[in-house]
């Protein structure tokens, strides 16, 4: 029954929490898109209020 634990037992602590393990293995691309989308002002600031019906 505890065969499976053994390897989670020696992969070792699992990464501290940072954005990467946060966002996951694509944050790296992630990143790099809102850096170029940044460099030519792609992005915009969005204010509402809405209303229950």
């Amino acid at each position: 029954m505890t065969d499976g634990l053994d390897g989670v037992r020696d992969q070792g602590a699992p990464p501290s929490p940072n954005l990467g393990v946060v966002m996951g293995p694509d944050f790296t691309r992630l990143s790099a898109n809102l850096g170029r989308n940044l460099m030519e002002g792609r992005p915009g600031v969005l204010s509402a209020v809405f209303e229950t019906v």
